[in-house]
């Protein structure tokens, strides 16, 4: 037989004020818990749920997420129903101007406003790994759960997922089907690769991060600015160590050059793969692209002559 609780005292400050409420035994949120919450905009209007971090003890939780009006009120949307699987609706995030307004957990008697905490990021945002100790960029963010006023936003946007391998996965209880991975590059100095991450072990940098992050970046586009010049001048002076000695030059020494040559254009157009140049580089480039077009043509011609004339 069940008994009531109908006085609470503390031992130092005496009566507590407290009120009761009905739990359904299948209700696992550990109430005052604080959820946490990250999320993306795919467009205005178009919120992105990716993942969430739960205090619920429950085997199987289900979850509604519903898009408000400038205006519109709360508490019709308070009736919680059922999920596509007849479950009982237990969360239901509510999103205001493509942020989340509120979330209210079903208790079984009623619904309880819940403390969270959301983190919303979007592509090509930086961030920094921890566990890695590195920075890395946001290259892409799958669709996951999406909520909008506009119908054909669900048609428009169908459930993505990441293009790379996966490095790590979230050790948190959350739901099977917000895992929330994400692609980013992760920065290794003069180096970068790409992977994917659960978008909890990303952490949003701190100004003085992106600061130096920026700071870094632009190192390394000077350094490759400085590659490049260097790789067109090594090129440049190739080119015109043929046109200027190639009298004197043996089949041979043509054959090794043109090889060196072939080198040096592959060079130059690997980094300007990687870095912003500008009109006049490019043009200076693509003469010089033109010039060893020529002198390999040049010395070609001259292989199959010598050939035909067994000299070769």
């Amino acid at each position: 037989m069940s008994q009531r609780i109908r006085r609470i005292l503390n031992k130092n400050f005496g009566p507590v004020l407290f009120t009761g409420e009905k739990i359904d035994e299948e209700s696992g949120l550990q109430l005052g818990s604080t959820i946490e919450i990250y999320s993306s905009a795919l467009e205005p209007g178009v919120f992105n749920l990716l993942h969430m971090h739960i205090n619920d003890t429950n085997a199987s939780v289900s979850i509604d997420v519903v898009t408000l009006g400038d205006n519109e009120d709360v508490k019709p949307h308070l009736v919680f129903g059922k999920d596509a699987m007849g479950n009982l609706l237990r969360y239901k995030v509510l999103i205001r101007n493509d942020a989340v307004n509120s979330v209210f957990y079903n208790t079984g008697s009623k619904a309880e406003l819940i403390p969270f905490r959301e983190l919303q990021y979007s592509p090509n945002e930086l961030v920094y790994i921890d566990e890695y100790q590195k920075f890395a960029r946001i290259t892409s963010i799958p669709v996951s759960l999406i909520s909008s006023k506009n119908k054909e936003s669900f048609e428009k946007y169908k459930k993505g997922q990441t293009e790379f391998p996966q490095e790590a996965t979230c050790q948190k209880r959350c739901f099977e089907d917000l895992l929330g991975c994400v692609d980013v590059e992760v920065n290794e100095g003069e180096m970068s690769y790409y992977a994917s991450f659960p978008i909890c072990h990303l952490r949003k940098l701190t100004e003085e991060e992106k600061t130096k992050i920026l700071e870094m970046e632009e190192q390394q586009r000077q350094q490759l600015k400085s590659n490049l010049v260097e790789a067109i001048k090594k090129f440049e002076t190739a080119i015109r160590q043929y046109e200027e000695g190639k009298e004197g030059l043996t089949l041979q020494q043509k054959q090794d050059l043109m090889s060196e040559l072939a080198k040096c254009e592959a060079n130059a157009t690997s980094i300007l793969q990687t870095v912003e140049s500008d009109e006049r580089v490019n043009n200076e480039f693509k003469a010089l692209c033109r010039k060893n077009t020529a002198i390999n043509k040049e010395i070609i011609t001259e292989i199959r002559i010598q050939k035909l004339k067994g000299n070769f």
